[in-house]
């Protein structure tokens, strides 16, 4: 084999020896890039081993945009003027129906406690601002 530290042994509930992580640690200086590479930490006595793996940012939770931000905004704006219903909302936002964006943003805006479900009298669920 071409690597000098090449081996197909296993070494069972075994954890990375010292001379694996001088070598990655060795890499890591030398300006090796492999993609945010593992973090390893342990103490000396070696009680335990912490293991941090880096998240891409493409794949982190994208954060409230200032596009999502108007549109809230523009929401919360026809709310206060009366309480309406999912499809009252829709028309007077200017959709012909209910959009899937909209129901997105009316359900986060529930679970963030901005607005409020009621019932009416005609037991149609309105959406008041709290």
């Amino acid at each position: 084999m071409d690597f000098t530290h090449y081996t197909t042994e296993t070494r069972k509930g075994q954890h990375l020896n010292f001379e694996e992580r001088m070598t990655i640690e060795l890499r890591l200086k030398d300006g090796w890039n492999i993609n945010q590479m593992l973090r390893f930490e342990m103490n000396p006595e070696r009680d335990y081993l912490t293991v941090k793996i880096p998240v891409h940012p493409y794949f982190l939770p994208k954060s409230s945009s200032s596009k999502n931000a108007a549109y809230e905004k523009k929401i919360l704006s026809l709310l206060s003027e009366k309480p309406r219903s999912m499809t009252e909302l829709a028309i007077a936002m200017g959709y012909k129906g209910i959009t899937a964006k909209l129901t997105r943003t009316v359900n986060a805006m529930l679970d963030g406690g901005v607005i409020c479900k009621i019932i009416d009298v005609d037991n149609a669920v309105k959406l008041p601002v709290k």
